[in-house]
């Protein structure tokens, strides 16, 4: 009798598995024809030249092929020490672009530096509102804090620029930290070689060297979620007792994680949603291990967020009357999605600022989001959610890292010729990055189209780049906001080079 309800679940299971797997193509395959069609910043046929140039590769795939399985059995048995030689020279690079690149205080990583000096040099945080309107940026706060705090007990007359400096090791040493837990992580899901290939994906990220120059959440978050899949995937492949420890330390790590980025929650979610399907999947009485899942994930998110919680009020003194008067309803990001860009806008935040406490911006908002969904009809507001945001945030190839180095550069140099928009030699820059992120597209639909047919696969990276994929089609977008989530898409691309799967 017991064989046939878990027969059929499986059924379902499979169907979902399936279903899931064929719309997750689709969009990514829309999104790879939207990176070839659409007109790059100004540059008319940057998608069109970067196509020819990801054929010239295609085409020379088999000798560049063979030439790799040469390589590679030259360093099979030292393949760990030669990559971390490669990360070696890699962090050589990040610091010299972190230096070069380094911009003037501005926009909110502005704004987090120089509370967090004020803050460790006076003993005061000077724009309490700022924090109470946007929690998620408390945490950092109090991290550059205490590091300030250190820099200033060692050299009492440090200004904010030396400050701000000494962040910059900091955030290269957490790039490359990531990029190791990548390849560690891809270790375990397809095996050494594709490691190697997923290693050398990131270091060739451009956008983890732009972004050496800006410590903010983007980067600084990278750790942890490349940590939390990591736990994740020691637990669910190991079989003794130990193996809960790891769901533990992935817990702890996604909600501290959730307080540097928000967006850290996609993952999350898609852990409890893959360790349910997958436990169903295998077990006919999975519910004992699904309780002490959700046991431990309960006790371990109220126990951190707790900690979290009395040690951000007792250092930031935020409170719950500044919180009524400052604090965005998340219907504001909803709103300001529907704007004619679907991102940022400055109007959309004087508009919500405007309204003097929670539930009447949250009511403002909803009038606000009625009135430009019946500007649009539904047709209109598809067109503004699969062109327009998933164009602005998915086809930009640098991740918007071009934009944000030349906001206020602190010394412009040959770096900047190459690496932003107005630069004498940006088009080779963008080609490259270009034909770089159609190539990562490219194993993001092979990988997918892989899994449609119920092959076996780590359905947790799709579920978070899917989730993304939603997340931010009804969300404020920014191409900035898939930095954090670039190891998962390297891994998912490394799959689809793969011909093996966990």
């Amino acid at each position: 009798m017991s064989e046939r309800p878990f027969s059929a679940m499986n059924k379902y299971i499979d169907f979902f598995y399936k279903a899931f797997f064929k719309v997750h193509y689709i969009c990514f395959l829309y999104i790879l024809l939207l990176a070839i069609a659409c007109p790059y910043q100004n540059i008319k046929w940057a998608g069109a030249i970067s196509l020819g140039i990801v054929i010239l590769i295609v085409k020379k795939y088999r000798t560049l092929h063979a030439y790799f399985n040469l390589f590679w059995k030259r360093i099979e048995l030292n393949s760990d020490t030669f990559f971390l030689k490669l990360q070696i020279i890699s962090l050589i690079i990040l610091f010299i672009f972190s230096y070069l690149l380094r911009v003037n205080l501005s926009w909110d990583y502005g704004q987090i530096i120089t509370s967090a000096y004020e803050y460790a040099r006076y003993g005061e945080i000077q724009n309490l509102a700022y924090y109470a309107r946007y929690g998620n940026n408390q945490l950092i706060l109090l991290f550059f804090f205490c590091y300030f705090k250190v820099m200033l007990f060692l050299i009492p007359s440090a200004t904010i620029s030396m400050c701000q400096a000494a962040t910059l090791p900091i955030n290269c040493l957490i790039i490359e930290a990531a990029i190791q837990m990548t390849y560690r992580t891809a270790k375990i899901c397809m095996g050494p070689k594709h490691a190697f290939v997923s290693g050398i994906i990131c270091l060739s990220c451009s956008p983890f060297y732009l972004y050496s120059s800006i410590a903010y959440t983007d980067t600084l978050g990278l750790l942890f979620l490349i940590l939390i899949l990591y736990f994740y995937l020691m637990f669910i492949t190991m079989n003794h007792f130990h193996k809960w420890w790891f769901l533990l330390l992935c817990f702890s790590t996604g909600v501290i994680g959730y307080y540097f980025k928000a967006t850290i929650g996609i993952v999350i979610i898609a852990v409890i949603f893959d360790y349910v399907l997958r436990s169903h999947r295998k077990s006919e009485k999975p519910y004992k291990s699904i309780i002490i899942f959700l046991i431990i994930l309960l006790t371990t998110a109220l126990s951190v967020n707790i900690i979290i919680t009395n040690t951000l009020e007792r250092y930031t003194g935020i409170s719950q009357t500044q919180y009524e008067e400052n604090k965005f309803p998340l219907t504001h990001w909803i709103m300001m999605s529907l704007n004619k860009s679907g991102g940022y806008n400055q109007d959309d935040v004087d508009f919500t600022k405007s309204f003097p406490t929670v539930d009447m911006r949250k009511e403002a908002n909803l009038t606000m989001i009625r009135e430009r969904l019946h500007e649009r009809g539904i047709i209109g507001t598809l067109s503004h959610i699969l062109y327009t945001k998933w164009r602005r945030t998915w086809t930009y190839s640098t991740c918007a890292a071009d934009d944000y180095i030349k906001r206020h550069p602190v010394k412009p140099n040959i770096l900047h010729a190459f690496f932003t928009a107005e630069g004498k030699y940006y088009l080779i820059y963008i080609l490259y990055a270009h034909s770089w992120w159609i190539i990562l597209l490219m194993l993001v639909v092979k990988s997918t189209f892989q899994h449609i047919n119920g092959q076996d696969h780590i359905f947790v990276l799709h579920l978070t780049v899917f989730g993304l994929l939603l997340f931010l089609s009804f969300w404020e977008c920014n191409p900035r906001y898939l930095v954090l989530f670039l190891p998962a898409l390297i891994l998912i691309a490394a799959d689809g080079l793969c011909s093996e799967y966990y």
